[in-house]
């Protein structure tokens, strides 16, 4: 039940790089029911499958750089 990541996930881009669903993981919270993970560093995505494990590093923080 809920939100799925398919049904959201329309394009992803981090630093000029293409990603895609197998940079994220999930969990479920009690409150918010589905929730996402980009960059969690989690041997499997969403789905299970093996996830994309190298780290993704941001250079710079905060709101101006849609990080908050």
């Amino acid at each position: 039940m809920g939100h799925q990541l398919d049904d959201m996930l329309i394009f992803c881009n981090f630093h000029g790089q293409e990603c895609n669903a197998s940079f994220f993981s999930s969990f479920i919270n009690y409150k918010f029911g589905n929730c996402y993970t980009f960059n969690s560093q989690k041997p499997t995505d969403y789905r299970g499958n093996p996830a994309s494990t190298h780290p993704l590093n941001i250079t710079k923080a905060g709101f101006m750089y849609g990080s908050h």
